[in-house]
C-alpha cells in the first residue's frame, strides 16, 4: 500500500490490520484505491512505525542545526567512519 502522504508499507502492517482496508468501501461505493490510503490506516502517519529521515529531521529541528552543523560536529569527533559506527552502535 502507499498512503496519500507517499509512505509504502506492506498490506500486513497496515494500522487496524489489512482487512480494515481492504473491507473499506469509499463515498463512490470502490474499493479504496491501494495506492491513496488515508493516512489513518498508514504505520508512519500513525508514528506506529518512523522513518530515520523523520527523526532526522526532528532532531535536527529541535536543536536548531542543520546537516552541515552535525557533519562538522563528526569531523570534529571521529577521525574514522569505523569509529563513528563503533560510537553510535554501542550498547
Amino acid at each position: 500500500f502507499t498512503c496519500e502522504n507517499s509512505h509504502t508499507f506492506c498490506r500486513d502492517h497496515t494500522v487496524g490490520g489489512r482487512e480494515v482496508v481492504e473491507n473499506q468501501i469509499d463515498e463512490d461505493g470502490e474499493g479504496i484505491d491501494p495506492y491513496e490510503i488515508p493516512s489513518k490506516y498508514c504505520p508512519c502517519c500513525m508514528f506506529d512505525k518512523v522513518a530515520d529521515f523523520d527523526i532526522v529531521a526532528y532532531f535536527l529541528k529541535e536543536k536548531g542545526m542543520t546537516r552541515e552543523e552535525v557533519a562538522s560536529m563528526f569531523k570534529d569527533r571521529f577521525k574514522t567512519y569505523d569509529e563513528f559506527n563503533k560510537y553510535t552502535r554501542a550498547e
